[in-house]
């Protein structure tokens, strides 16, 4: 009877705020792994008022122990490798399982951890973060939990889901609340060293960005042949560069080589030019497309830095004057992310429209370069009405639209623009926090029905006007879909 009795109660996680359970972390646990057991712990405090301990050593007696970690370091992960299906080489994959009254959140490496935490807590507990900020977690009150038989492997379907903060590059609530939904790239400049660690923890992947291949207009009295030649004179005005000029990679080799100096947890580093048109018009810069000229200056900063960091990805972007694909060779580059503002915002990215068409067509030249594509998205900052007023955007079709495009179309990466949250009621990121959880969501798992996914935002934010709020959505993507002018 006390065997029987042991038996069932293993199967309850935890009841009228007491558990038996406890959470079991590697000894030599890195940061990820730490977080990922506090943020189970919390979480499960906050249903049930239960505290489940966090150890680092396997308890004695087996059963109601919480694995978190991965084959490498857990043992006890390690000997369930096969049974978890972790024996792939991905090092996304997610696991939850049921094993001999024992609860596993494992992945192939810290980051999957912490997504096989955050994927029990969403399917299983029913904790949903759905903005940024304490309004935007909704933890359910239980008094009672009973496990089912978990057997659950999962993978975003991109291997880089992330956003790119626009303006400041750094909000903690909002990369917090990213996190939650499985976002693992926050693009950011230098500036952002502070706060590193913070994303490290939280799984991101570190990656500098930003129209960075620059120099000091102090320069340009020294040499102003570093500078753009526009309109028969040297200038540096615009901050174009010539990129013929040899003193030209050296110098901005020797930039980027001091940056991966000062930040060795960078990861990718993403290359590109100044945000405008004013390209050097020398001789030797026009002899091949604005493109080339590009493409190929990159490779070579690339390739003189890759020797002495052999860990760092180098990207760029395919933007402007340089969208069409160049002659260079771009093996060897981490991705190169084609900025999509070339498409309609109103129309399925698949729809027999001019803007689509010549889209895909770029990107079809692209793909037969034979390199790692992704997808620079632009939604929301194309719409600006004034400093603080900013636009609804109904666009939560298209956003699944264009998720399962570029799914289909095998980008490795999809990273939009996502204008920071400054906390005010009527700031881009309030007026559309519903688009950019469904963009978080569906770089997970596209395949999602947006119906499921805007009921359950809508109960948990509107409540008994869910419904209500439900037809106003219906009836502004209609409006926005039968737009009589392209945008």
């Amino acid at each position: 009877m006390l065997t029987f009795s042991l038996q069932l109660n293993a199967e309850v996680l935890f009841d009228e705020g007491k558990s038996a359970w406890v959470i079991c972390l590697p000894s030599d646990a890195d940061p990820t792994l730490k977080y990922a057991a506090e943020e189970l712990q919390t979480a499960l405090f906050k249903a049930s008022g239960a505290v489940l301990e966090i150890i680092h050593q396997a308890p004695v007696h087996a059963g109601h122990t919480i694995y978190i970690g991965t084959p490498d370091s857990l043992p006890e992960i390690q000997s369930k490798r096969d049974v978890l299906k972790l024996d792939n080489i991905s090092a996304g994959e997610v696991a939850v399982y049921t094993l001999n009254d024992n609860l596993y959140l494992a992945g192939n490496s810290s980051r999957a951890a912490l997504y096989a935490v955050y994927t029990f807590l969403q399917n299983i507990v029913g904790v949903h973060w759905i903005w940024a900020g304490d309004t935007g977690e909704f933890i359910p009150k239980l008094r009672k939990l009973e496990l089912p038989d978990l057997a659950l492997n999962r993978k975003g379907a991109f291997e880089y889901r992330g956003f790119h903060l626009v303006v400041n590059h750094w909000t903690p609530e909002l990369e917090t609340w990213m996190a939650c939904n499985f976002i693992n790239v926050v693009r950011s400049e230098p500036e952002t060293r502070h706060a590193i660690p913070g994303r490290q923890k939280k799984g991101f992947h570190i990656m500098f960005s930003g129209h960075n291949v620059t120099l000091p207009a102090t320069l340009f009295l020294e040499d102003p042949e570093l500078f753009a030649l526009n309109d028969g004179k040297r200038t540096c005005d615009a901050g174009q560069l010539c990129l013929s000029n040899p003193r030209v990679k050296e110098l901005i080799s020797s930039d980027i080589r001091t940056q991966l100096l000062e930040n060795p947890e960078v990861e990718i580093m993403s290359l590109f030019p100044s945000d405008n048109l004013a390209f050097c018009q020398c001789g030797p810069c026009t002899r091949v497309s604005r493109s080339t000229k590009w493409f190929d200056f990159f490779k070579a900063v690339a390739a003189s830095l890759k020797d002495e960091f052999p860990n760092v990805g180098f990207s760029s972007i395919a933007y402007q004057s340089y969208l069409e694909p160049p002659t260079t060779d771009l093996s060897g580059v981490k991705f190169v992310e084609y900025c999509q503002y070339d498409h309609s915002l109103v129309h399925p990215y698949g729809s027999p429209n001019e803007a689509n068409r010549v889209s895909l067509d770029r990107i079809s030249k692209w793909q037969k370069k034979k390199i790692p594509l992704g997808i620079y998205g632009y939604d929301f900052d194309l719409f600006y009405v004034g400093k603080r007023d900013h636009i609804y955007l109904p666009i939560y079709r298209r956003i699944q639209d264009q998720v399962k495009k570029c799914r289909d179309l095998g980008m490795i990466s999809l990273i939009p623009e996502v204008p920071n949250w400054d906390g005010s009621a009527r700031d881009i990121y309030q007026q559309n926090r519903l688009s950019v959880y469904l963009y978080a969501q569906l770089m997970w798992d596209p395949d999602q029905k947006l119906e499921d996914l805007m009921e359950g935002y809508n109960q948990l934010a509107f409540g008994i006007a869910a419904p209500h709020i439900r037809q106003v959505q219906e009836a502004m993507m209609a409006c926005w879909e039968k737009s009589p002018i392209e945008i």
